[in-house]
Formats: structure tokens, sequence, C-alpha cells
């Protein structure tokens, strides 16, 4: 910061005294003030010499994932086959995407819904205030691996027991006749709508009081899987559907996934149903640009859930974790795998060391090429191999990274050095 001095200037002053009216008198002018002392700047501050710790508490840098996966089946008639297929093969999903990795999650199951048959007299005469009877968008009781329902129980939290087996149970939801309580017309996107609190039909006090744990904030990834052999019949788009997802996602379209069996090709129920709009919105939701989300109702699902698991625990791995100040690799002491069991700011090593846990994760390098992080200088971030194996007995956890600041005037010298070549 520059001072700027300014001089005082006292101009003369003529004063006439009272001995002669005649002859005027030029009086001395007093001394000048002195000048003020110079404002001497304080000190630039230290460089953080430190060790910085970004911790996975922050969700915003990606450390702690967070997904909330539903489920919407389709549980007309003409369905019966097709649930017990995606029920029987939904062990190799959760497998894919759950096995030895630092997410947590929550999932639910919902049935598809017929505002035009639900909402009308003669139904609610008929089923209202029965088992029969479920508001739009809500989760289904969740079941045990022997098929008993868990009394107030909607959703299954990564962290309980059996949760494949859960999931399988809860999925047979069972069909329902035309006759007896099913819909007429299919609606997949409105369940959807509700429940996350946007479009025309709207839920119940009491549904949305039971399922508000389900929902984990703006920054967990939503995870939507249809099982249709009907288009949609929502009030909806398809690009309506995806675009509220996203803006109750910070409006970030990587943490919005969608998956589908449905009807397609040659397979279908009713001739002339294409399921467009269903299609329209897992083409917006893919989670890559060559990933297949997408299996036919009349093929083999086993492998397909797999890889459908599998791109959602790559999606997410795959995300750079933002770091808040530039790492000093000029030491090269990596430390032992050892580092993450000491205590924080106790770690020897001065290169990043990156925790899950008491599990060390070591820079992937051309050498080794072992699965580990990556560290992109462009970005100033990390990110996770899409092959690394977390360790099970850390599950809680959350990924930590410790590394030495750059000192500030390397950094200001490699600065100056790059725009001078």
């Amino acid at each position: 910061m520059k001072t700027l001095l300014i001089g005082i200037i006292l101009p003369l002053a003529l004063m006439t005294t009272a001995c002669s009216k005649a002859d005027p008198v030029w009086m001395v002018p007093p001394p000048a003030a002195p000048a003020p002392a110079p404002v001497i700047p304080p000190p630039p501050p230290q460089p953080n010499l430190g060790r910085a710790i970004d911790t996975g508490t922050l969700n915003q840098t990606g450390f702690n994932p967070k997904l909330e996966v539903i489920f919407v089946i389709d549980n007309s008639t003409s369905m019966e086959d097709e649930i017990n297929k995606v029920s029987a093969n939904i062990n190799q999903f959760v497998d894919a995407f759950t096995k030895n990795t630092p997410f947590e999650y929550n999932v639910a199951v919902m049935s598809v819904y017929d505002h035009r048959r639900f909402k009308n007299k003669e139904f609610l005469d008929k089923f209202g205030g029965t088992e029969y009877e479920f508001d739009v968008g809500e989760f289904r009781q969740v079941k045990d691996r022997n098929g008993r329902r868990i009394e107030g129980q909607t959703f299954i939290n990564s962290n309980e027991q059996d949760v494949a087996e859960k999931l399988k149970a809860t999925l047979k939801i069972g069909i329902q006749s035309l006759m007896g309580a099913g819909p007429e017309v299919e609606e997949s996107f409105s369940p959807i709508s509700a429940a996350y609190g946007f479009g025309q039909l709207k839920q119940k006090s009491e549904t949305i009081e039971k399922q508000k744990g389900f929902f984990m904030g703006p920054d967990a990834y939503k995870v939507i899987f249809f099982v249709t052999d009907a288009s949609d019949n929502s009030t909806m788009t398809d690009s309506d559907l995806y675009l509220n997802l996203v803006a109750r996602s910070n409006m970030d379209t990587s943490k919005v996934m969608g998956f589908g069996a449905i009807s397609k090709g040659n397979c279908t129920r009713d001739p002339g149903i294409k399921n467009s709009k269903i299609e329209g919105f897992l083409n917006q939701a893919r989670p890559s640009p060559d990933t297949q989300n997408v299996v036919s109702l009349c093929s083999d699902f086993g492998a397909k859930f797999a890889s459908f698991g599998k791109a959602i625990r790559d999606k997410i791995l795959s995300q750079n974790i933002p770091l808040s100040e530039i790492p000093d690799f000029s030491n090269p002491n990596a430390g032992t795998k050892n580092e993450c069991l000491k205590p924080r700011g106790e770690r020897t090593a001065q290169s990043i060391v990156v925790c899950y846990g008491s599990q060390r994760i070591f820079l992937r390098t051309t050498i080794n090429g072992a699965p580990g992080y990556r560290f992109n200088p462009e970005t100033n971030s990390i990110s996770l191999d899409e092959e690394l194996s977390f360790d099970s007995s850390q599950k809680g956890s959350v990924i930590e990274v410790e590394y030495t600041p750059l000192n500030e005037e390397v950094r200001e010298k490699d600065h100056v050095r790059a725009w001078g070549q």
C-alpha cells in the first residue's frame, strides 16, 4: 500500500499594528508543523507451512457420496413375470455398486400411479383406507429376507444388514388387476415428482412425514430405476422430470442418473405402445455418453443389472475432489502405508495423503499401475480410480486428504516463470 504525504502550506499574513496607522508591519509567520511520520505497512502474511486437511464432512467436495435410489415398478397384471425377474437379478445390481465402496445410500420402492382412476370416487369408495390404496409416490413397506413386512420401515439404508435380500423381497410388490386396485393408464413420472415435491400431484402430509428420512439433501445423487412395459402417461415431459431433479441437486447434472427395464424394440405388450418419454428421460440421465442404461424386458437381466450398478460406482468415483490449497510436491517423502493410522497433523509424508479411515490410498503411477488416486494439476483436484477397492472394515468412514500447502513464495516464482516463458 502506498502512502501519500501532503505538506501543509501556510500563507503569510499581512497584519497592521495599532502603533501607527501609517506604517504597516509585516509579521513573521509561525513555524510550519512537522510532517507526519510515514505509515509503514504491516508485513505480508507468512506462507502457510502447516498441513491442510480436507475432509469428507463437506458434501460439496464429493468426499462422502450419498445416493437416493428409487425403483418405480409397474404392478399391472402384464408385469408379473418381469417383476419376479427383476427381483431375482437385483443382487447383481446392488453388489456391483455397493461392494467395497464408501457410499451411503437409501433405497425405496414405489409403484406406478393412475391419478385418473385412483382419485375418483368409485375407486376410493371401494379401496379407500385399505391396504390396496397407496398415495402417489408412496414407498412400499420394506420386507425382510423371508418376505415379511417390517413395521414402520419404508426404505433401506446402506448400514443395515442384508440390504440386497431386503430389496429383493421388497421389489415383489405383487400385481393388481384392473378389476382390482391396479392401474388402467400407467404413470411412471408422477410418483417421482410427487415424492420430490414438484408436479401437479401432491402427497398427503402423513406420507411426507414418514418418508422424509429417505432424502439426503441436494448433494445426494438421485438414481431412478423404471420397470414397466407401458409408456408414461403423466402430464409432465421427460425434460420436466429431468430438469426438476437437477434443480434439486444444486443444478449439478452429474447427480441425476436413470436406468430402465422397459419394453423396447420388438419386446412389447401393447401394440403401438412406445416408451418415448421414459427413453427420453433415460437418455438425458445417462451416467456417461457410452453407458448403456436400458435393458429390454424380454432379455436376460443379470449381466445388464451388474453393468448398471458398475456404471453408478464408476460415475461417482470418477468425480473430481477439489483441494482448497495447492499441494507441495518438492519433498519426495511419501511415507508408509501406515500413515493413516497416525493422528491428523502427525503424518510424516509430505506429499498428498489420502485416507479412508485407516486405509491408505496411494497415488497411481505408470510404474506400479495399482489402483489409487490421480492428481490433476489443472483443476487442483484428485479423483479415485474406478477399480479401487475400499476396506469394508472402514465402512462409515469419510475420505480425508491431507497435504502440505505449497510455499507462497515458490508459488509466485512459478507463476512469474510460467508467464515469462
